[in-house]
């Protein structure tokens, strides 16, 4: 999906600006901020997940003591759950994409060919 909106948004500046390099500089900018914000969705989202899954165990035990039966022990508390949803295992992912988004762009500017200045 990003290369798909690369794509586009480079067929959108490519008449807006100046020279390669500058339309690089614009990719790479759009190519960071695509996984940036869907990583910061990704860790709300894990954030509700996780509450949502203690309130449901919660739900359960409380079930579980009125029929008396041994309520499960809750495996992780409210507290520290804004560390987890930051730093959970597919947040793995976008930190690449901003990497690859960020180094590639650096990568082709270094090889790029300088055009030779007229006076």
């Amino acid at each position: 999906m990003e290369v798909a909106v690369l794509t586009v948004l480079a067929t959108f500046f490519r008449d807006s600006v100046g020279s390669t390099r500058e339309l690089i500089n614009v990719l790479r900018i759009f190519g960071s901020m695509i996984p940036i914000l869907f990583c910061i969705a990704d860790m709300v989202m894990y954030f509700y997940q996780e509450k949502l899954r203690h309130e449901m165990q919660k739900e359960f035990n409380a079930i579980r003591e009125r029929n008396g039966v041994a309520p499960i022990p809750l495996k992780r508390g409210p507290k520290g759950r804004i560390v987890r949803s930051i730093f959970n295992g597919s947040n793995i992912i976008y930190l690449g994409l901003i990497i690859i988004a960020l180094v590639l762009p650096t990568v082709l500017l270094w090889f790029m060919p300088v055009p030779a200045s007229t006076p």
